[in-house]
Order: structure tokens, then sequence, then C-alpha cells
């Protein structure tokens, strides 16, 4: 923040169920970003609208980005990080391709932040806690998160 600049700087957090807010009948639960303001200076508001069961594509859909994109700032910050129900091939209200259509809906955050004058920030997903022989599957959200870091790249 600017010395003498009022605007206290968002960090806005665009995701799935790992990072939203969970609800009381969920506890012990919680997603990563339900407490991240814990962890950064009070100047900074954390403002999470990610939502349970969401992927890349509904969540635009859905039009979560466009109340995104009528709120976030200059000097704002874009958390954007899916993956979890993009790989859903059932459900083609969420599915994306890690190569094609998920890439081309995490572009759309992209210029949401750009044309703000916000700053994006791309995680890729957390994984799924998925075994095979006692350890976590490498593989258990397959390829989105080397999409992810193809984009930031």
């Amino acid at each position: 923040m600017i010395k003498g600049n009022t605007h206290m700087p968002k960090l806005f957090i665009a995701s799935d169920s790992t990072a939203s807010i969970k609800t009381d009948d969920k506890r012990p639960e919680t997603g990563w970003g339900e407490y991240l303001n814990t962890f950064l200076s009070p100047k900074i508001k954390v403002v999470n609208k990610a939502l349970n069961g969401r992927s890349s594509k509904s969540f635009v859909d859905e039009g979560h980005l466009d109340l995104i994109d009528q709120e976030i700032g200059k000097d704002d910050y874009l958390i954007i990080q899916f993956g979890h129900n993009d790989q859903k091939h059932e459900d083609p209200n969420r599915y994306t391709d890690p190569n094609s259509t998920y890439k081309e809906y995490v572009l759309r955050y992209l210029r949401v932040a750009k044309k703000n004058g916000a700053h994006p920030i791309l995680i890729s997903s957390v994984t799924r806690r998925h075994f095979i022989d006692g350890k976590l599957d490498p593989n258990a959200v397959p390829n989105y998160p080397k999409a992810m870091q193809e984009l930031a790249i």
C-alpha cells in the first residue's frame, strides 16, 4: 500500500470447497481460505468467494466471476485455484479439459484481474485424499496443476 493511499487492498479468493468457508454442520472441516486473514496484515481484507462444488467453468457460468469483476479494483489481488471439480467428466456443467477448456476459463479470471488493475495469483489444485499403498496418489488431480503452472509461466 502506498503511503497516504486510503485504499485497503482486498485479496479475493475464487475457488472451490478446498478454500471455502464451511458451515457449522461441516466442522471440523475447513477450507484453506477460511483462515488466510490470520496470516496476513490487517491492512489487507480477504474476500473469500470460494464455493463448494464449483469448477472454473461453473463458477463463471453461475455469475460468481462477474460479481468479483464488479467489486475488485486497482492493486487488489485475485487468487485463482480450481481443478477438483473440473475433472468430473460425468458433469458437463463442471467438467473442463486441463489442456483446453480449463485454461480458457482460467484466462477469463486473469482478464478480470488485468482489466481492473488487480494482481492475479494462480494456485494449483490441492491434492485429493486418495492413497495408493498408504501414500498420497501424485495423480489424484491429474494434469490440472500442470495446466495452471503452464498458465503462470
